[in-house]
């Protein structure tokens, strides 16, 4: 296993003053490990006697839900307002409808589900990079055929591009919703602003998020989800409340609400709002550092290479027919110290590397790279580490036609 690097001092602080009876006298631990003891402390202290025979209302992370089974129908009991869910961003109106959920993919998955019920012609093709779970679940939605036709318009913040942010305003009069998957952007993303500020009131606009990847100090507190509803202006009262109601519908369903004990407990605190933000910004200081050193070495004739827009990693796709490529790939990295992890999950904290199939056919790879906060002192061994596998996906992959 990986030799986890220590959480950093500052985020101890935070912790050790937020939940005293909980880190006071840590000198030192993981970022998951401090997680996991968060979690296991606020179970204890806050979760031991609710259970779903307590029928009503609960005040938990500075919000208020009402629910009756847990699994099934968690909601909001006061809506919550767009700064709630995205510290530091604004909304011409409040959301008409908020609702946590089981992960990020049962966010969206639950959205497209409730869509699918609305909407006459429901078809969408995913973006050209999207994350791979959403074109599985489109694909099911869709019945497995070609979609005819796209009447929502879906970007994540992988696939964002400089017609989403030049031409938005144009772009949304083709489309009945735009859905903004918003998992890698910070909470407060001018970028993010910016897009909420132009299509506002003019498009049913949903936000997704899954908070695993940025909202918990890198140590995966849970997988929580979130969805909020911005509506057009006119969109009226009774669809607003049908659409709500199959979203509900769909998550109950699939029991995609999330459980309480997923909600964490530090959401609302600004001390640790503004620390995520800093976080954020540490991961694409030490990709922007890096890349230029990595970048000279992939051979673009064989290997297509792509930084997204958040610059919290970057990836390559390659054709090959080694099977054993991962086994290469696995061979440059030390799992008992690093630098770099093997792993699906981003971690963040400290870099990790995915190597994945991409296609059925297992000729396409997919090979991903993450930023992190450990310093530019770590710097030069990963780079050496990432030389090496990025010589194997060259060696490996067939030329690009």
């Amino acid at each position: 296993m990986i030799k986890f690097p220590s959480i950093s001092a500052e985020s101890l602080e935070l912790l050790a003053r937020l939940y005293p009876d909980c880190f006071s006298g840590s000198e030192t631990c993981t970022a998951i490990e401090a997680m996991q003891l968060l979690k296991s402390h606020t179970i204890k202290k806050n979760l031991k006697s609710v259970t779903n025979l307590q029928l009503g209302r609960i005040d938990l992370s500075g919000f208020r839900f009402s629910y009756s089974y847990t699994r099934q129908n968690l909601y909001f009991a006061e809506q919550p307002t767009l700064p709630d869910l995205y510290p530091g961003l604004r909304s011409k109106a409040p959301p008409h409808y908020s609702s946590f959920h089981s992960s990020g993919q049962g966010a969206i998955t639950t959205l497209f589900l409730g869509l699918s019920q609305i909407l006459k012609n429901f078809s969408l093709s995913p973006p050209s990079r999207a994350y791979f779970e959403t074109p599985l679940a489109l694909k099911l939605l869709n019945r497995g055929e070609e979609p005819t036709g796209d009447p929502i318009l879906l970007i994540d913040t992988t696939s964002l591009e400089p017609e989403h942010v030049t031409h938005i305003s144009e772009m949304i009069k083709s489309f009945k919703v735009m859905v903004i998957d918003t998992s890698l952007w910070a909470w407060n993303d001018p970028l993010l602003q910016f897009m909420i500020d132009q299509v506002e009131g003019k498009i049913d606009l949903f936000l997704v998020r899954s908070h695993l990847k940025l909202d918990c100090f890198g140590g995966e507190y849970s997988t929580l989800g979130s969805l909020v509803y911005l509506p057009c202006a006119s969109t009226t009262a009774e669809e607003k409340e049908k659409l709500v109601e199959q979203i509900q519908l769909a998550s109950s369903s699939i029991s995609a609400c999330a459980s309480l004990d997923q909600i964490y407990p530090f959401y609302k605190e600004p001390s640790y709002h503004a620390y995520t933000v800093k976080r954020i910004q540490a991961i694409k200081d030490s990709m922007n550092r890096m890349l230029p050193q990595l970048t000279q070495h992939i051979d673009t004739t064989r290997v297509k290479f792509e930084i997204p827009y958040h610059r919290m990693f970057f990836f390559m796709n390659l054709h090959s027919d080694n099977a054993e490529l991962k086994k290469h790939i696995l061979k440059f990295i030390r799992l008992d110290s690093g630098p770099v992890a093997l792993v699906d999950s981003y971690g963040f904290d400290f870099p990790t590397v995915l190597v994945t199939h991409v296609r059925q056919d297992k000729t396409e790879y997919f090979i991903r790279m993450n930023g992190h906060t450990l310093g530019a002192g770590r710097d030069a061994e990963i780079i050496e580490t990432m030389k090496k596998i990025i010589h194997v996906a060259n060696t490996s992959a067939k030329p690009i036609r």
